[in-house]
């Protein structure tokens, strides 16, 4: 079974959408596939120019170093919110995905 991907929306007459067919939800699934390989062929294009190959090469090092950056705070979150959560619920013994929620959110 494959998950909806997206929430109903109001059609602005009090009346929700249908769901979206299995059909139309793998469809979205492919085109969001076709479409980052579509940027990722147009940032290959790219460097080829002198003056924008530079530029896409500067992007595509900060993006790594976003990702070591976002890794580091996902682990201090992690290493500041599991203590914290089994502080404040010490009967719980089970790991949802509200426990993960109540870890990002809590500190902010």
């Amino acid at each position: 079974v494959i998950p909806r991907l997206g929430v109903p929306e109001d059609s602005g007459h009090g009346h929700l959408h249908p769901p979206p067919r299995v059909e139309e939800a793998v469809f979205r699934v492919f085109f969001a596939f076709g479409f980052a390989g579509m940027c990722i062929r147009l940032l290959q294009a790219m460097q080829i120019n002198s003056r924008l190959g530079p530029k896409v090469l500067m992007v595509a090092s900060m993006i790594m170093d976003l990702v070591f950056f976002l890794g580091l705070l996902g682990a201090a979150l992690i290493c500041y919110g599991v203590p914290t959560k089994s502080l404040m619920t010490p009967t719980k013994s089970n790991m949802t995905t509200d426990m993960f929620y109540s870890l990002f959110w809590r500190p902010y």
